[in-house]
């Protein structure tokens, strides 16, 4: 549910100054918060993306859903069988057109903050989705893009709240909320 994601770093980035940028999967991180009984909160993740920048200013970044790791490899596949039913719906996309930033000017250190406005696809559904992101270029020319705040997904926008009612019961659980709360950290390189 942290997919908040990886969109994120596109806004950085201008379609000459970013082209054929993509993730650099050991070095970057999708995370995502699940809070249970009201109170209970857990940090999960999801170990398989990618984000990418074409020539032309797209960006996109995929989340493999049947990567979800929660530490507990049953409850790992009940999200992917009963939340995400990853048969009909193996990944979440966001997908965005990122504004000219003038990247040729940023030096290592620098830092830049935009909000990024994107569609966000799971589940069969797509709803508009902005991120707030910082991307900060480090030595030897990568870029670092983070969420500023995380990225909120609200379970009914996808029509997830039936798999985490169905989740609730077969964990005997008082509750699990439906907003998920997803952070992330995407080192980026030109390929």
């Amino acid at each position: 549910m942290k997919f908040s994601l990886m969109p994120l770093c596109l806004l950085l980035i201008n379609s000459v100054a970013w082209a054929d940028w993509q993730s650099v999967p050991e070095e970057s991180e999708i995370n995502f918060i699940s809070i249970k009984k009201g109170s209970v909160a857990e940090t999960h993740r999801f170990d398989a993306f990618s984000l990418s920048f074409s020539e032309t200013g797209k960006a996109k970044l995929t989340i493999d859903l049947s990567s979800v790791n929660t530490g507990i490899d049953i409850r790992n596949e009940r999200m992917k069988e009963v939340l995400f039913e990853v048969a009909q719906y193996p990944s979440a996309t966001f997908t965005a057109e990122v504004d000219d930033v003038k990247m040729s000017e940023l030096m290592i250190g620098d830092r830049i903050q935009r909000n990024v406005e994107g569609q966000f696809t799971m589940h069969g559904k797509t709803v508009p989705m902005t991120m707030t992101l910082k991307a900060v270029k480090l030595a030897g020319g990568d870029v670092l893009v983070t969420t500023v705040a995380p990225a909120i997904i609200d379970a009914k926008n996808f029509d997830l709240v039936n798999g985490i009612l169905k989740l609730q019961e077969l964990a005997g659980l008082p509750s699990i909320a439906s907003a998920i709360p997803v952070t992330f950290e995407i080192l980026m390189r030109k390929q």
